[in-house]
């Protein structure tokens, strides 16, 4: 294997003060093994525990294949299947992709199948391959660092904010969508169809909610991002015109990237409304009349009927302007009247963006109307109730914010280019300092440091966090309904008195923006009052009181982005520099977890690489 495809980036490198020296040797075991199995089928374990990252060379891979990855242990024990997709070597994108672990589960199995999978495919710890970080879109899947496989306040955010991130616990599994209805009758086999599709169902439901709490939020995510486009664009060339197309081009692709996030998610509730179709139509005893039904409406006295009767595709146009593929499904409609003296059969055709349609004989806005809903799937005992499966409006809705939204931002942007060009300078900020919510959110990591990761998820939606972050260890808090809380309050902005004090009640709805607690495992928002018993230093010292950092985000000046980018700066090297003195100082969960200096050994395919660290950099990854 070729590790000079595999050296570490300039940024990486600089995180280490002093040289790496490489000591070749032959004695030490190999960190990085090939996958002990016949070409076509690669399956290997991996010792993952203190593993970031778990990744596989797939550069000499070629057709169609199919990537599993398992992990244990798994909520109540046993391994379990996270991961299952096909891929085309060429559509891959990367020859290095990774699963996330963040340091969540002990052993990590990759099992590669395909008929042009060559049996030494190489599987091993991002350590192993000499890398300790890997862009989002080249990650297949993401633990967020925890085991419980329950879609948590900030992992919603974080995969609503940063649409390139794609969490384990926020998507259905593998196995809960599938169905096995060997030997089972017919009542046994709606159940499991019923099952199915709730699994699918509230893997949607994850993603709609996201996207509707916080689309409107992520609008500040998309300016930064643009902004730090300009900026890098006016160093370069310092052209108005090029910098200003740059910065909506990387607005336009940011929410491009959300819109496909949606599209997929439709997709895949499409295809999995085919496969349970299929499978009821397939089965003794079993219709698809028998487990799909349709949410509707319809004025008056007259019945109706609706079936599936087919499935197709049509092309949607994304932000950027390159279309993607959006899976259809035709509904046939059968209305008549109680003496039969008038029907109509009529299909209609719905994607992500067509939402609810409605039918009307006499165009006359009254009388006989009929609208459709969505899909929902039948009870398949009396102990269990109708399931809503695809809502057609919430989905056609989010494509419709997001093209109001992004129409707005690249306004605001015109603003921004127009009342800053004449002041900016160019060098002013330097490209390699510029820090934006985006790029913070992506340097650490929910296993290593979770509440640092917690921090610049929260900054990603104009959350500010306290000043001397740094210092600040806990905070002991209790809710109104009696629950006690230790960990770090967020909030947008200060409540009136300018300032947090202990001992003090503080009513969220009378502070702006919102208040959030971020403990070691949890992001919670106060939504009831609370008190504020203490607040204890990173030393083990007492405060009687905190500030939040108002940053503003909502830049129109030169001053203003300069002034931004150096507090995203601070609060970066804050984080960084509490991890390291709740650590004690001895800069644990750092690059490569080596300490604050001294020796860390590592095996790379049968290459014993000494590392000498003087200092870390307390958990950036």
């Amino acid at each position: 294997m070729n590790l000079d495809r595999f050296k570490m980036s300039k940024k990486q490198l600089q995180a280490l003060s002093l040289a790496v020296l490489i000591v070749f040797s032959s004695t030490i075991g190999l960190a990085v093994l090939p996958g002990l199995a016949a070409a076509g089928n690669v399956s290997k374990t991996v010792d993952a525990s203190s593993a970031e990252y778990v990744a596989m060379d797939l550069s000499n891979v070629t057709g169609e294949f199919t990537v599993r990855i398992r992990v244990d242990p798994g909520p109540g024990g046993g391994q379990r299947l996270v991961y299952e997709d096909t891929h085309t070597a060429a559509g891959l994108g990367t020859d290095l992709p990774a699963y996330r672990n963040s340091k969540a589960y002990n052993n990590v199995t990759i099992e590669i199948e395909g008929t042009g999978v060559p049996s030494d495919v190489t599987i091993g710890t991002g350590e192993a391959f000499q890398r300790v970080d890997w862009r989002n879109k080249d990650v297949f899947t993401s633990s967020s660092g925890d085991r419980d496989f329950n879609c948590d306040t900030v992992e919603r955010m974080a995969q609503t904010v940063n649409p390139a991130i794609v969490i384990t616990d926020c998507n259905a599994l593998p196995e809960s969508t599938s169905v096995n209805t060997t030997n089972l009758d017919a009542n046994e086999t709606k159940l499991e169809i019923y099952q199915s599709a709730a699994a699918q169902a509230d893997a949607g439901e994850n993603h709609l909610t996201m996207m509707e709490n916080r689309l409107q939020d992520t609008k500040t995510v998309a300016l930064i991002k643009g902004k730090a486009a300009y900026i890098r664009s006016l160093n370069a060339l310092g052209s108005q015109t090029t910098a200003e197309a740059e910065a909506k081009q990387n607005i336009s692709e940011y929410y491009s990237k959300i819109e496909r996030n949606h599209i997929a998610e439709w997709n895949a509730k499409v295809s999995h409304l085919w496969h349970l179709k299929q499978l009821a139509n397939s089965t003794t005893g079993v219709t698809a009349d028998d487990v799909i039904g349709f949410n509707y409406s319809f004025e008056y006295g007259y019945t109706t009927t609706l079936e599936i009767t087919g499935f197709g595709s049509t092309s949607y146009q994304l932000q950027n302007g390159s279309s993607v593929e959006v899976s259809t499904v035709d509904i046939r409609y059968h209305v008549e009247n109680s003496d039969n003296s008038w029907s109509a059969s009529k299909t209609h055709t719905f994607s992500a963006s067509t939402g609810s349609y409605t039918y009307d004989p006499d165009s006359s806005g009254t009388g006989d109307k009929l609208t459709m809903h969505g899909i929902e799937f039948l009870p398949p005992t009396k102990n269990h109730d109708y399931l809503p499966y695809a809502n057609f409006d919430r989905y056609a809705d989010q494509l419709t914010e997001i093209d109001t939204q992004t129409t707005s931002t690249l306004g605001q942007m015109e603003t921004v280019v127009n009342q800053t060009y004449d002041q900016y300078q160019a060098g002013e900020i330097n490209n390699s300092d510029l820090v934006d919510p985006f790029t913070l959110q992506n340097e650490f990591s929910p296993g290593s440091n979770y509440q640092g990761w917690a921090a610049s998820t929260l900054a990603m939606l104009g959350t500010n966090q306290p000043t001397d972050l740094d210092q600040t260890g806990y905070m002991n808090v209790t809710l109104e309904d009696g629950t006690n809380l230790q960990g770090i309050i967020q909030s947008a902005e200060n409540p009136p008195s300018g300032e947090f004090a202990v001992n003090t009640t503080y009513n969220p709805a009378n502070i702006n923006g919102t208040q959030w607690i971020t403990t070691d495992s949890e992001v919670r928002e106060l939504k009831q009052n609370f008190t504020l018993h203490g607040i204890q230093t990173v030393h083990g010292k007492t405060r009687t009181n905190f500030t939040i950092v108002e940053k503003s985000y909502e830049t129109t000046s030169a001053d203003d982005i300069k002034k931004l980018n150096e507090q995203l700066t601070l609060l970066r090297e804050e984080i960084e520099a509490r991890e390291d003195n709740m650590n004690g100082g001895t800069g644990g969960g750092g690059l490569l977890g080596g300490g604050s200096g001294g020796l860390a050994l590592v095996a790379v395919a049968g290459v014993a690489v000494v590392i000498i660290v003087a200092s870390n950099n307390g958990g950036r990854r």
